[in-house]
C-alpha cells in the first residue's frame, strides 16, 4: 500500500481511493499469508471453497456489503477480483450454494 495512503488513513481520512487500496491490499495479504496455509496439494475442493468463503466474508465485512452487492462490485472491479483470485466461489450462485 502506498505510503501517502497509509498516512491519510492514519490521519483519519478514508477517501474512496484509500478504501479501495486498503481492501485490495487486505485481500492480497489474507489470500497469500493466511489462506494459503490451508491449501495443500491434497486439499479437497470443499476445503478450498471454505477458504474462499472466509476471504469473501472478510472482504465483504470491510466493504460492509451484502452478498449480491458485493458480487456486483467484484464484477466491475478487476483489481480486487484479481487480488482475491477466486476459483470456486466466483459467482453468487456458487457462494449461495455453499
Amino acid at each position: 500500500m502506498k505510503a501517502e495512503l497509509v498516512e491519510e488513513i492514519n490521519d483519519g481520512k478514508l477517501t474512496p481511493v484509500a478504501e479501495h487500496e486498503l481492501v485490495t491490499s487486505f485481500a492480497k495479504n489474507l489470500k497469500e499469508d493466511v489462506l494459503q496455509r490451508f491449501h495443500r496439494n491434497k486439499t479437497d475442493k470443499m476445503d478450498k471453497r471454505f477458504t474462499e468463503f472466509i476471504l469473501i466474508e472478510a472482504v465483504r465485512a470491510l466493504l460492509d456489503l451484502p452478498p449480491v452487492t458485493f458480487y456486483n462490485f467484484l464484477r466491475s472491479n478487476k483489481e480486487l477480483r484479481s487480488a482475491m483470485g477466486l476459483k470456486h466461489l466466483r459467482r453468487l450462485d456458487s457462494y449461495s450454494e455453499f
